[in-house]
């Protein structure tokens, strides 16, 4: 064979297997499906379903997280305040009240009745309740709360200073941030004006002139004021108190009312006879107050009850009226039968050894 007939069999050759390879790579593959309606419908309907369940247990535990920091928070000012205690033979914080130019030592009864004039509970850690208002390094323009007093002889005019002459907030000291005065789930409270509360003339009743709030953590003593504190004080007791058994309730959560003295817990609500108290029916109905809790919707954790702190320094979630629990008194001649013989049954009652305990007693929010 020829040089030329072998080249010419070696193309064919060539030609045949590239022609084979090229058959081979036009060959047609295996055919990809894509998901039908109906399939990518169904896959739907499970991420929905899956969703639905798993979207009310994740609230429920934020939830739960915020009721956790909010009983943390409760035991933490407990146990501030038992501390604080320790250091004044055994008296929880009284603010420095009822102090006049001839009354320079008042009656332990006057100091107790007015502990509601520093601007409440925040009188405790703050002496420019600023708030959301302006200040303009000599006078608040807004919703501010307590700016010191204008007792005679006091520095300054009186800007920061209580009626004693001090200028330290007595728990100020025993605190390492105003974060704690502030709760989670507390989403709504109203500022009853300053200096002269309006506290009847709610903004839920037609007329009312006080203003709602959102609360914030306070970052600082300009921002501790009432609307951004979501708890009350208990003013007036003793860790050890020889006249009560149980140790005494001091810290808890507020309502929306205004929580002052037997005003407390909206308007005192008669829990003996099952009436309302200073508040009318129509309001307690209209936020959804529970006789049996104290408590109403729009408060911290709802008409459910509120955490407590007592005087040994441990919090409870306490879920029945806390006016019958902590201040029943099984000697009240304004109370019915039945309730006296109630009375008689609450064991964390500051009134069931000695009746009348609650009288220099003073509640605040």
């Amino acid at each position: 064979m020829s040089d030329a007939t072998k080249d010419t069999a070696k193309c064919s050759r060539g030609k045949s297997k590239d022609t084979m390879m090229n058959k081979k790579s036009h060959r047609p593959g295996p055919i990809t499906r894509g998901f039908t309606l109906i399939e990518l419908l169904v896959v739907i309907a499970i991420i929905a379903l899956l969703i639905g369940i798993l979207l009310p247990a994740l609230s429920k535990a934020k939830l739960t997280a915020k009721d956790l920091l909010c009983s943390s928070n409760a035991r933490g000012m407990g146990t501030a305040m038992s501390i604080y205690s320790a250091d004044y033979e055994g008296w929880f914080p009284v603010l420095p009240a009822g102090i006049a130019r001839n009354v320079p030592r008042p009656s332990r009864g006057s100091v107790i009745d007015n502990q509601g004039m520093f601007g409440g509970v925040a009188g405790l850690f703050s002496l420019t309740q600023i708030g959301d208002a302006e200040w303009d390094g000599f006078a608040p323009n807004g919703d501010n709360g307590y700016f010191g007093s204008s007792f005679p002889g006091l520095p300054n005019n009186g800007i920061g200073y209580y009626p004693n002459r001090s200028n330290d907030p007595i728990m100020a000291s025993y605190m390492e941030g105003f974060e704690s005065l502030y709760c989670p789930r507390d989403t709504e409270d109203v500022y009853y004006g300053w200096p002269q509360p309006s506290p009847w003339d709610l903004k839920y009743q037609p007329g009312g002139n006080n203003v709602f709030k959102t609360p914030e953590p306070p970052s600082d003593p300009t921002d501790v004021i009432s609307y951004n504190i979501s708890y009350l004080y208990i003013a007036g007791l003793k860790s050890d108190d020889a006249r009560i058994l149980h140790p005494p309730v001091i810290w808890g959560d507020e309502t929306n009312d205004f929580d002052l003295a037997t005003q407390a817990f909206w308007g005192g609500y008669r829990w003996w006879s099952n009436s309302p108290g200073q508040q009318p029916q129509s309001l307690l109905d209209e936020i959804g107050f529970n006789p049996a809790t104290g408590y109403a919707d729009a408060d911290n954790h709802g008409d459910g009850g509120g955490y407590f702190a007592f005087a040994d320094g441990h919090a409870e979630f306490i879920a029945q009226n806390p006016q019958r629990t902590f201040f029943a008194n099984p000697r009240a001649t304004y109370m019915n039968a039945e309730g006296r013989r109630l009375a008689r049954m609450e064991s964390k009652s500051i009134n069931l050894v000695v009746p009348g305990t609650d009288r220099f007693v003073r509640t605040m929010d």
